[in-house]
């Protein structure tokens, strides 16, 4: 019984860890960059050839 409540509060306390990392770094990033890029070449076809 008592494993699996340290079990319980060790992936909780990940869990927050993470989210508390994602955060952090949103916040210092503060929406500078995107997390892809917005734009991508495109192939377009050839006309009258």
């Amino acid at each position: 019984m008592a494993i699996d409540v340290r079990k319980g509060w060790i992936l909780g306390g990940l869990g927050l860890a993470l989210l508390a990392a994602t955060l952090l770094w949103a916040w210092q990033d503060g929406g500078e960059r995107a997390p892809m890029p917005m734009s991508a070449p495109a192939m377009l076809p050839k006309v009258g050839a």
